[in-house]
């Protein structure tokens, strides 16, 4: 794996209004669109629970919602 290269993880036409979970170059990552429609990519692991984020949703303001956010209430 290089380092600081671009990877196609997706087709932009498969980021729609769910997380989505990717396998790539050894680890798990979660994409998903921000607020204003741009791609995103993160680790798929919650950094509270460990629980995958590609389980959890997208809030109005485009952040990734952990599936275990209801723990908050």
């Amino acid at each position: 794996m290089y380092t600081n290269v671009w990877y196609v993880a997706a087709r932009s036409e498969e980021l729609k209004d769910q997380p989505l979970y990717v396998q790539m170059l050894g680890a798990d990552f979660v994409l998903f669109r921000d607020d204003k429609g741009n791609p995103a990519c993160l680790s798929n692991a919650c950094p509270h629970r460990g629980d995958s984020l590609s389980n959890g949703s997208i809030s109005d303001n485009g952040e990734i919602i952990s599936p275990f956010s209801w723990l908050a209430i």
